[in-house]
């Protein structure tokens, strides 16, 4: 079964011999190709990941640098390892199964039937001659996500090629185009893609509140699709989420926003102008809740996905942005947040998800985080109206 979304492929695998397997069979597993600066990974739809050796299931991601065109271990690394990348680690690898799961569905963005990629093997001490004292120094390999290092997964043996690893002077596990493992020197990068894998912890919900035993007016019109709208008191607030990926569907022509840009955008192209739309306040714990699940609910989007809300600090206050001039009486902020993190300027709200499984019991409740308005991201536009006395 394939299912292909722009820049994604989602496999299901069944049924995969026993012996190529440690433990059981693949399931599904999701394997994502992008040529993506490192802020924009989240573009394609990473789904369901599937239990292969370790047991678990594991999302995989394929990253070909800043500009497309290959990447060094030590930036494959950093892109795998961040919040804002991919949350994981360059992949370790750990039975045949897995190696062939990477082969079958390795889209190259270089061409050519083979593909080099990093994995995240390296010397424990890189660099430097085999001479004294350096031959004191242990330069065993270790896996970067602190699994314990083994070369014996493939059904054969060791994945090492004939007569490698070769050179202290290459600290870097590459594999080949063959599948064997190489040491390489790490600053390489030309064509050579990184691998990043990180388990799959599914898109966790805290419960939601019971549902309003209330008469409404009916939503907006058919033609108006992708709004959804809630009573909120005497008002009847409206909200719409824009981003590539909407309900796992890909819109090749649209482009995310800047913070700016997204409150602009609101302004000008969301429609209703008479009802002035914004981007989105949230002043409530309901709110809050409606406007989570229209993300990753309605819309279906993944857990790890920020999108911009319509506040931005002001000296050491936060403010809405909306001309209604909401007050900030209500806050959700992510433990730890915010944290103008390396004093870079984090001055603008975006909502989140839990960093880890175990934060905030791995429950995605919505929460805050500060970040860097010129990132771009997707958002939610809001507007209000009093139903007895206006209409959209």
């Amino acid at each position: 079964m394939f299912r292909m979304a722009a820049g994604s492929l989602l496999v299901a695998l069944l049924g995969v011999p026993s012996s190529a397997m440690s433990t059981s069979p693949i399931e599904t597993v999701s394997f994502t190709n992008s040529r993506a600066p490192r802020d924009q990974f989240d573009e394609a739809n990473v789904a369901d990941g599937g239990d292969q050796c370790e047991g678990g299931q594991f999302d995989y991601f394929i990253y070909s640098g800043e500009d497309g065109n290959g990447v060094s271990w030590d930036d494959g690394k950093t892109f795998c390892e961040s919040p804002s990348g991919f949350d994981g680690n360059l992949a370790s690898i750990h039975c045949q199964a897995e190696i062939d799961f990477i082969r079958d569905n390795l889209a190259t963005p270089f061409g050519g039937a083979g593909q080099s990629y990093w994995i995240g093997g390296s010397r424990k001490t890189r660099g430097g001659a085999l001479t004294w004292p350096s031959l004191m120094v242990d330069r065993s390999w270790r896996w970067s996500d602190g699994k314990a290092f083994t070369s014996q997964v493939t059904d054969s043996g060791s994945a090492w090629k004939k007569k490698e690893p070769s050179s202290a002077k290459e600290g870097c596990l590459l594999v080949k185009s063959d599948d064997t493992w190489n040491d390489a020197k790490c600053n390489k990068g030309k064509n050579i893609m990184a691998v990043c894998k990180r388990r799959h912890t599914g898109n966790l919900r805290a419960p939601a509140p019971p549902p309003a035993t209330t008469t409404e007016e009916p939503d907006l019109k058919s033609n108006d699709e992708g709004w959804e709208c809630r009573s909120a008191g005497k008002e009847r607030c409206c909200y719409k989420y824009y981003n590539r990926v909407i309900k796992k569907e890909f819109r090749k022509n649209f482009r995310r926003r800047t913070w700016n840009g997204a409150t602009s955008f609101c302004k000008r192209f969301a429609g209703f102008d008479h009802l002035k739309p914004h981007i989105v306040s949230v002043t409530s714990e309901t709110e809050n809740r409606f406007v989570r699940d229209l993300i990753y609910d309605v819309n279906e989007d993944i857990a790890n996905r920020p999108v911009w809300l319509g506040a931005r600090q002001s000296g050491i206050d936060w403010k809405w942005a909306d001309d209604n001039k909401a007050e900030w009486d209500y806050e959700n902020w992510r433990m730890g947040e915010p944290n103008d993190k390396g004093g870079e300027g984090e001055d603008c709200l975006q909502m989140t998800s839990p960093k880890t499984l175990f934060q905030n019991f791995g429950v995605l409740n919505g929460d805050w985080n500060d970040a860097d308005c010129n990132k771009k991201r997707g958002w939610v536009c809001e507007f209000c109206y009093d139903p007895l006395t206006q209409t959209p």
